[in-house]
């Protein structure tokens, strides 16, 4: 029934005790922006504060928007995220929508809110996102799931819910194309056919295959590079 929602998963936690003031400040200040996250930092089970881990889906800019959710980022971590209300009022209706669409769930309610405007990533660190094999977070329990068949599936409901709330067509070709490319490198690292399989659905799902097809190239090929580049730059 409040103005604005404010989300705090069970082995995460906040640090900054005006938090959701500074939150609240920056949507009333900024009415086009259906949302606002924060800066968050990565511990372990034990609460050791982690460097290396790959979070590169976390978006590192300042304005996020639907192209970047289409890109299969998100705008920060579930515990930084405080939006408003969209569930009372006129769009109370669609709350439906978001109910079936079968995604997980940080990246459906990005896909959501961006569709309702932008989403700005404030730089402060206000938060800590745990992060444990052992554990039972979301992200912790499909690391033995084909993420990649997973991510396709997800890509697929998130351009439904999309399309069902512009209502007209939304262009995910971006997101076709990383997914194609993440199951070609699958293919590389393990030529079987259950990974032959899902690299034809994913290409043939794909919408732009010649730019798809340039950019597995371009990767292939500089992936030793970029990968040499890391090493030297970690």
């Amino acid at each position: 029934r409040g103005r604005y929602i404010a989300c705090l998963e069970g082995d995460d936690y906040w640090t900054d005790p005006h938090k959701l003031q500074t939150q609240v400040d920056f949507l009333e200040a900024n009415p086009e922006y259906a949302a606002c996250t924060h800066r968050v930092d990565i511990v372990d089970a034990q609460g050791k504060l982690q460097q290396g881990l790959p979070f590169r889906r976390f978006y590192r800019g300042k304005r996020y928007t639907l192209a970047q959710a289409i890109a299969g980022y998100l705008p920060g971590a579930t515990s930084s995220l405080v939006y408003r209300n969209v569930f009372v009022g006129p769009d109370a209706g669609e709350q439906r929508l978001l109910e079936a669409c079968r995604c997980v769930g940080d990246m459906r309610i990005a896909t959501y809110l961006s569709c309702k405007g932008p989403i700005r990533c404030l730089p402060q660190h206000m938060g800590v996102y745990r992060w444990s094999l052992t554990n039972g977070s979301y992200s912790a329990r499909t690391q033995a799931q084909n993420k990649t068949a997973l991510t396709l599936e997800w890509l697929r409901e998130r351009k439904a819910l999309a399309q069902a709330l512009l209502g007209h067509p939304v262009n995910f070709a971006k997101g076709y194309r990383q997914i194609t490319y993440y199951a070609w490198v699958q293919l590389i690292k393990k030529p079987n056919e259950s990974n032959r399989q899902l690299f034809l659905l994913a290409w043939g799902e794909d919408p732009c295959k010649v730019r798809t097809l340039l950019y597995l190239l371009w990767n292939t090929l500089t992936a030793p590079f970029r990968r040499l580049l890391r090493a030297i730059c970690e």
